[in-house]
């Protein structure tokens, strides 16, 4: 073999194993693009109209990390406490359900003699661009871990999907019914609690009704 051609064969590769290791390369984190909704992202929790914790708790060796929300402002914050200097704290958000997110958001770290400290606050939902998030809190802590996600589910701060639409606070038709075969499908909203059913009406044994929802205008 001669030398110029050893020295393609070896450039080719080299080439290939590069190639590779940028395919096989986890990549689930990304930069985070700002979000304005009631308010936009870093408002300080000071600010936040509720307290309360959607998701149980983390003990990391003593230290405690919290994921804390705000339904009415629908944005959220991390906390930890019993921490150490250099324990740091954030917030990862997803917008597809957990495949990827917006990681390290607002992190702070606990500084000189302190015990703990908190992020700023990010929003949850994206109005403007047709879109919920999963939020969860994460800590660094003598090792990396995170809380659960919230919400998995969607919740508006009153109800939750899968609620029993006997508990509706109204019944609205926004769309006129259609037909099947004789069957009478409705559309109706709780426009109270901004909720939505299904209905099949004169239908047979096997007759089945869903929702189809979309954060992005039908697109998807």
């Amino acid at each position: 073999m001669s030398a110029r051609l050893h020295r393609v064969l070896r450039g080719l590769l080299t080439l290939a194993i590069a190639l590779a290791g940028l395919v096989l390369l986890p990549t689930p984190s990304r930069a985070a693009t700002p979000v304005c909704a009631l308010a936009c992202d870093t408002l300080d929790p000071s600010k936040a109209q509720r307290d309360t914790f959607p998701v149980p708790q983390v003990n990391l060796g003593g230290r405690i990390l919290k994921l804390h929300l705000s339904d009415p402002d629908s944005m959220a914050w991390a906390s930890i406490d019993n921490g150490v200097s250099g324990d740091s704290v954030w917030l990862d958000r997803s917008w597809d359900r957990g495949k990827s997110w917006d990681g390290l958001l607002g992190k702070a770290s606990i500084p000189g003699t302190w015990t703990g400290t908190r992020t700023l606050m990010y929003n949850l939902t994206d109005p403007v661009g047709h879109r919920r998030g999963w939020i969860r809190a994460c800590a660094d802590a003598a090792g990396v871990t995170c809380t659960d996600w919230a919400y998995p589910t969607v919740c508006d701060g009153t109800s939750c999907d899968g609620a029993d639409p006997a508990t509706a606070a109204g019944d609205d038709r926004p769309v006129p019914n259609t037909t099947l075969f004789g069957r009478t499908i409705s559309l109706h909203v709780d426009q109270k609690k901004g909720m939505a059913w299904g209905v099949v009406e004169s239908g047979g044994a096997g007759d089945e009704i869903w929702l189809d929802r979309s954060w992005d205008n039908g697109a998807t």
